[in-house]
Formats: structure tokens, C-alpha cells, sequence
């Protein structure tokens, strides 16, 4: 996590930044390609998840070789998933508060932080709980089997990381409304070439 918040906005920088938009455009490039290497560190979370499952090691016994390594490759995986998020976290902050006129400039940014905070801190623990909850009623688990909480726990956990890809989707949609309007940008209002 904390090297994508220390290599983050230096790349963004080095993009252009956010407050023209030509620099948001290549900006939204980066951060796609952020949440694209989260896309990528959740379906190999969920993969090690899937395999540890399988093979009946839920358990963490440290006894075993390849329940570590899909161990170490749970927590490679998330590292993947933090390090894409928080790289892109500051980058799309500016961007919010950037796309708005200047004097709603302290809206702009207090409206992306309460957003953050619902849909990223809120949901992170109820949305597994919901998942949970349903798995649990739906499923025919019984409650006297040791594995029962901790396969139910991996599921919530897939969950969440499912999230990376909504995640990828809006980035996506962000950076083709971003490349129309760079676009509208180079053509002009009426759509005529500016240097004709």
C-alpha cells in the first residue's frame, strides 16, 4: 500500500497531472492501468484462495510447503491489490476536485472523501458480512465443521476483491469521457478543426 501512495502521484505528475486535459487523459491511462494490475492481484488472491480451498489447507498448517507458498501468494496478491489502489487514490482526488470550477473546488473535494469513505470504508465490512450472511443461510454448511468459518470468511473475502473490477469499469468510463472531451478539446466547439 504504501508504495503506491509514494509512487502515485509522482507517475501522475510525470502524466501531466489533472488540471488540463490533455494531463487528465494520460492521468486516467495510469490509473486505469493501476486498477487493471488490481484486477489482476484479486483474481490471483481469489485463485491461491480457490486452490487452498481445494486441497483441504484452510488450515495454515506451516507444516505443508505449498500451503505456505499459496499462503505467500494470498499476501502477494493483496499487496498487488493495495499497492494499484493506493497508487491511484491521489490521482483521482485531483482529478475530482480539478473537473469542478474553482470556487467549488472544497465541495468538489469533500464530496470525493465522503464517496470514498461510503463506498470504500462502509462497504468493506458490510458487503462480506451480506455475502456471508447469505452463503451461510443458503448453503447447506454445517455450523460443528472447523472449516465452515474460515471458508466462509475466504468467500467474503472474494467478495471485496471482486470490487476491483466495478473499480476497472469506472476507470474505464472515466477515461473514454475523458478522451472525448480531449477530442472536443482539439476540434473545437463546433467541431472544425482549430488550425483550419
Amino acid at each position: 500500500g504504501a508504495v503506491g501512495v509514494v509512487l502515485g502521484p509522482q507517475v501522475i505528475d510525470r502524466c501531466g497531472g489533472f488540471m488540463t486535459t490533455e494531463g487528465r487523459s494520460k492521468s486516467l491511462r495510469f490509473i486505469r492501468s493501476m486498477m487493471s494490475l488490481s484486477v489482476l492481484g484479486a483474481v490471483a488472491c481469489i485463485v491461491a484462495l480457490t486452490a487452498k480451498w481445494q486441497k483441504g489447507m484452510l488450515d495454515n498448517s506451516p507444516h505443508d510447503a505449498t500451503n505456505r507458498y499459496l499462503l505467500y501468494g494470498v499476501w502477494l496478491a493483496i499487496f498487488v491489490v493495495f499497492a494499484g489502489f493506493n497508487a491511484s487514490i491521489a490521482g483521482l482526488t485531483g482529478i475530482n476536485i480539478a473537473s469542478v470550477d474553482s470556487h467549488m473546488r472544497s465541495i468538489g473535494s469533500g464530496c470525493t472523501v465522503s464517496i470514498q469513505n461510503l463506498l470504500g470504508y462502509a462497504m468493506g465490512p458490510l458487503l462480506p458480512g451480506f455475502v456471508m450472511d447469505l452463503l451461510s443461510a443458503a448453503l447447506p454448511w454445517s455450523a460443528t465443521d472447523p472449516a465452515w468459518p474460515v471458508e466462509l470468511l475466504c468467500c467474503g473475502l472474494a467478495s471485496v476483491l471482486l470490487g476491483a473490477v466495478l473499480a476497472l469499469g469506472c476507470s474505464i468510463c472515466a477515461l473514454r469521457a475523458a478522451c472525448r472531451e480531449s477530442k472536443r478539446m482539439i476540434a473545437g466547439v463546433d467541431h472544425k478543426p482549430l488550425l483550419a
